[in-house]
């Protein structure tokens, strides 16, 4: 995973502003080195960031010369990952599967085929309005009129009525029937802007339950690695003790630590499980090949070792790369992230439905003037019109004016305006919220940089110290105790390194998300649209 890292961060990291076309090198020859560790960058990629960052605009928005060449170099990059890790499931071939069983993102897609049907039926209310009935009836009875002298006549009923109608009507002057057009367009921009979102969630979910499964990953190989060292020591004491050059206190101090490695060793295997389970829950596929075997999940933008990590991983260090930000100033994020976060865009769309509905519940008030056209055709409709045929077209126009409502309109008025000034509000809250999380992760990223280098120099200086302190018990001028203390020590600095490596690369795609860059363009190599 050494690889792993160095590559993934250099491609989600940069994706949105340098050229990556020397970020990968032809070929990554194996190695044995322990999860989280990184290879060393090459100074022709260095430049190759530098040259990039050059290039980038202000406002967040990419040149699309460089979008092309990145978009080349990613997939061509991703590509070559694809052929290397063939028999594996990358972050690219992960998230069509996501996108096919995730229930969160097929809710979403179903709330925007929902919305989309918006549209449609705004706009039916302010086209013609055409409707056509009929009816046919058999007339059975009998009917008495007054006569003379006081007498009442009777006479027998026994006839078919029929009646039939077309009818068409067109709104002339209508505020309601407008307003509800424009509300219906911005509930369904509204639709488009949620369904962004939560495409925009989904793949910051996959990519947290992919980092995830690398730091549950990292965790029980550095365990495992420690559990091996010690076992070769606990080999080797023992091997002096049959030799009579040993004592028990080494042998028992030993083993003691070596069972609680052990144990270490289980628990981060559970979590490794519970990682794997998580992810296999996104993609709606059992992900193992088959009982206790290991997820065969390779990251996307990474080329790593198959070997498993050994004891003498432990005092081997490899410099993390870490590309320089781009845009490096923080106020250019900021900027991007108003402008382009998906959160604030589907905010700014909820406003605008609320602001629509405000004037649709104030157009109830308004007068309505509508053209209508009706032609009927009637046969003995009536007793009056017993033994006729009519044939009826009206043309006119239809004025209606609300006069009372019993006070609904009033309050419903009123309450379009509290919901509109609701959203105001929400809006600017997420927007707040946004702007904290780009530097909160802006932080991150730039802290943890430095703090990846303090404990890269704090896991040489540990090494050198274990390294020393191994001579000196050889020499007879230590105990066995301060090499065991010495170990403990660079197993710590360590794992503090791979938590922040994880943390740094977490805060990195973050930042990229909060900004508005699409995350699932990244995993899949495409170029950036907006």
């Amino acid at each position: 995973m050494a690889r792993l890292f160095a590559i993934l961060l250099l491609s989600v990291g940069l994706s949105a502003c340098s050229t990556l076309t020397d970020m990968w090198p032809s070929s990554v020859p194996a190695d044995s080195s322990l999860a989280g560790d990184v290879s060393v960058a090459t100074e022709s990629q260095h430049s190759a960031f530098e040259a990039g960052a050059e290039n980038i605009q202000p406002e967040g928005q990419l040149p699309a010369k460089h979008e092309q060449q990145e978009s080349a170099a990613l997939s061509a990059a991703l590509d070559t990952l694809d052929q290397a890790q063939a028999a594996q499931l990358t972050l690219a071939q992960a998230w069509p599967m996501a996108l096919a069983h995730d229930p969160s993102w097929l809710a979403a897609t179903s709330a925007r085929q929902a919305t989309d049907t918006f549209r449609t039926q705004g706009l039916a209310g302010l086209l013609p309005q055409i409707q056509a009935g009929y009816s046919r009836s058999r007339i059975d009875g009998l009917r008495r009129q007054p006569w003379l002298f006081g007498l009442m006549r009777e006479s027998i009923l026994e006839y078919d009525s029929s009646n039939a109608y077309v009818q068409l009507q067109q709104p002339l002057f209508d505020l309601g029937r407008y307003h509800t057009w424009r509300w219906a367009e911005a509930r369904a921009v509204q639709g488009d802007a949620d369904w962004l979102a939560a495409r925009q969630q989904l793949a910051a979910r996959l990519s947290d339950a992919w980092i995830a499964l690398l730091g549950a990953r990292d965790a029980l190989e550095l365990r495992q690695a420690l559990a091996d060292s010690l076992s070769a020591q606990l080999a080797g004491q023992e091997a002096l003790f049959r030799h009579n050059e040993g004592n028990v206190i080494d042998i028992q101090q030993i083993r003691s630590r070596l069972e609680t490695a052990r144990a270490d060793a289980i628990r981060a295997q559970a979590s490794l499980d519970v990682a794997q389970e998580a992810l296999q829950s996104m993609l709606g596929v059992p992900i193992g090949r088959g009982p206790g075997q290991r997820l065969p999940v390779t990251p996307q933008f990474a080329a790593t070792s198959s070997a498993p990590a050994t004891a003498s991983d432990l005092t081997t260090i490899h410099p993390t790369v870490l590309p320089p930000l781009q845009p490096a100033q923080l106020v250019d994020w900021l900027d991007m992230a108003r402008a382009r976060n998906a959160d604030i865009i589907a905010q700014r769309a909820s406003l605008r439905v609320a602001q629509v509905d405000v004037a649709r519940a104030a157009s109830r008030h308004a007068p309505t003037l509508a053209f209508v056209a009706n032609w009927s055709k009637a046969d003995s409709e009536n007793l009056s019109s017993l033994s006729q045929r009519t044939n009826t077209y009206v043309v006119g126009l239809q004025l209606s004016v609300p006069l009372f409502s019993g006070g609904y309109d009033t309050a419903l008025h009123a309450q379009a305006r509290a919901q509109a000034s609701q959203a105001s509000h929400e809006l600017d809250a997420t927007q707040e919220q946004t702007l904290a999380d780009v530097m909160r992760h802006y932080q991150g990223i730039t802290g943890g940089a430095q703090r990846i280098r303090a404990l890269e120099s704090s896991a040489q200086s540990a090494a050198l110290g274990l390294e020393a302190t191994r001579k000196t018990h050889q020499f007879g001028l230590g105990s066995n105790l301060d090499t065991l203390r010495m170990q403990d020590r660079l197993f710590n600095v360590r794992a503090q390194l791979n938590q922040a490596r994880l943390e740094y690369l977490r805060a990195r795609i973050a930042l990229l998300a909060a900004a508005g860059i699409p995350l699932d363009e990244i995993f899949v190599g495409q170029a950036f649209e907006h």
